[in-house]
């Protein structure tokens, strides 16, 4: 079954993570697992996970409601593939996202999502981070969030701001189990990678 929704789509929970989700259009309401967006399950909002993928984000966050507003949604439940389009805004406590496509691809039979790719010009991604002032905040034309591998990877024109630290470059890999962040130029080899670190503060004395 494939539905369509359009028109200011809203899609709003307003408990924890995996709680019941509405899908609003107009003065509609819609539980999305009866459209074929999710299903109760443990992963039922595993895209949101990716709101606090870095080791250091606000994990505050994760307990906020959560609220997506796009312009259209289709849901096509034999394949698994969600399409959120039409300017998408994802927002969960300190953390924002903004795209023109969100494609979720989800396990028909197990109901969890397996990977989500976002498009835009750019793609971008902010949030608080818990253990160091400033804002963790990533942008490419394209960013691919594989739950399976447990990887985010930022393509063309990337930029990742982590706190004092700044990368910039044609492709970035982010190795969520490890805490790696692997950067390196276009295949074709005419870009360049660029690293930005500020120097530690001292503490001033107090006599």
């Amino acid at each position: 079954m494939k539905v369509s929704r359009s028109n200011s789509l809203r899609v709003h929970s307003g408990g924890p993570v995996c709680g019941p989700i509405w899908l609003r259009n107009n003065s509609n309401c819609y539980r999305t697992y009866e459209a074929g967006m999710y299903r109760p399950h443990p992963n039922c909002l595993a895209l949101f996970l990716l709101f606090s993928m870095p080791a250091t984000a606000l994990k505050s966050d994760r307990t906020q409601p959560i609220d997506v507003d796009a312009g259209r949604a289709e849901f096509d439940e034999a394949s698994g593939i969600t399409v959120l389009s039409g300017g998408v805004l994802l927002e969960q406590g300190s953390l924002q996202i903004t795209t023109d496509t969100a494609t979720i691809y989800r396990d028909p039979g197990a109901g969890s999502i397996n990977k989500i790719i976002l498009e835009g010009s750019p793609a971008t991604i902010q949030q608080l981070l818990d253990q160091e002032p400033g804002e963790m905040k990533a942008r490419a034309r394209r960013i691919e969030y594989d739950l399976l591998n447990q990887s985010i990877i930022l393509i063309d024109d990337a930029e990742l701001d982590q706190g004092s630290r700044h990368f910039s470059g044609a492709h970035f890999e982010y190795d969520i189990a490890n805490s790696r962040v692997r950067a390196r130029s276009s295949p074709a080899g005419d870009g360049r990678v660029h690293m930005t670190f500020d120097p530690a503060q001292t503490p001033s004395r107090t006599q």
